[in-house]
């Protein structure tokens, strides 16, 4: 498992980052594959994956972030919580309707 990182981050989709060559993935959520489509309240869809990558993104707006590992996931990963300026990005993401809340 990774150390704590800090530093510039790279949104891979919107639930993980890579920052120092390490991809985190963001504890306690779930959200959509950067490809992936969703309904809007319209019933159009619409690429909600990359709307949360570049949501996300925006977000950052190109300030540090602290990562800090929790646990590795089924596949090796790093699973962290990320936080820019106190923000917890995972608790950012579901209270935009960008993720869904996914303790497990």
């Amino acid at each position: 498992m990774a150390d704590n990182l800090v530093g510039q981050a790279s949104v891979i989709d919107g639930d993980t980052l890579e920052m120092h060559g390490v991809r985190s993935r963001l504890w306690g959520i779930n959200a959509p594959e950067s490809s992936q489509l969703c309904r809007g309240d319209d019933s159009l869809q619409y690429l909600c994956g990359a709307q949360a990558a570049n949501d996300l993104d925006a977000f950052i707006a190109h300030r540090a972030v602290k990562c800090v590992p929790v646990s590795l996931d089924p596949y090796g990963r790093t699973v962290a919580t990320c936080s820019v300026a106190g923000r917890d990005l995972s608790e950012w993401l579901v209270r935009n309707g960008l993720a869904l809340d996914w303790p497990q």
